[in-house]
């Protein structure tokens, strides 16, 4: 009677085989996860920023009695809360940090609106935030380094200095503009006025 002596069990080879193959599902799963996360975070952002200027509407449409004429002698997030404009959750940025306010008059007309800042984004971010919001605010304006105005009329806005809409400029979105003024930069600012 003869004998076969047969291996039980897997060889290097294979071994090496199934783990590359798990190596290569598990980085799928991965680089699909984190872009879920980051497309969540972006989602977070254009809905905390609607939420914020809808309540900022409110405000300076006078639906809210607020003390006295400033409403900046007080914070404005405090009053958004005050109000139940928004949540405390909205007036965070899920990228990291808050949100700036500051003060934004209209034709030298003080106090009139806000500007709500939202800084280090990516430029592919910022092309995204800038097209999902550009129909619900009055003033837009991205790039590297972006300062905030005083005023929300402004004198000759072109792409190329990071005006995406202003008061006094189209009210059309272009893509062409909005790449120009997002531009390739790694960190980006964005700029959104409301009055």
């Amino acid at each position: 009677m003869a004998y076969h002596n047969k291996k039980k069990g897997l060889a290097l080879l294979e071994l090496i085989v199934v783990l590359a193959i798990l190596g290569f599902i598990t980085s799928a799963v991965v680089t699909l996860a984190s872009k879920s996360f980051a497309a969540n975070n972006l989602n977070s952002i254009v809905r905390n920023i609607t939420n914020i200027t809808v309540g900022m509407k409110l405000i300076f449409k006078g639906d809210y009695d607020l003390p006295g004429d400033d409403i900046f002698n007080n914070e404005l997030p405090d009053i958004l809360l005050k109000f139940g404009a928004v949540t405390p959750q909205s007036l965070r940025n899920p990228l990291g940090g808050e949100f700036e306010f500051k003060p934004a008059s209209i034709r030298g007309r003080q106090e009139r609106g806000a500007f709500i800042v939202l800084k280090d984004i990516s430029a592919e971010d910022c092309l995204t935030v800038s097209q999902q919001m550009f129909y619900g605010v009055d003033y837009l304006k991205v790039g590297f380094n972006a300062t905030v105005d005083t005023d929300m009329f402004v004198r000759n806005p072109t792409a190329s200095n990071g005006y995406l809409k202003t008061l006094n400029s189209k009210n059309e979105f272009n893509i062409s503009d909005a790449l120009e003024a997002c531009g390739n930069e790694i960190s980006s600012t964005v700029i959104f006025g409301v009055r």
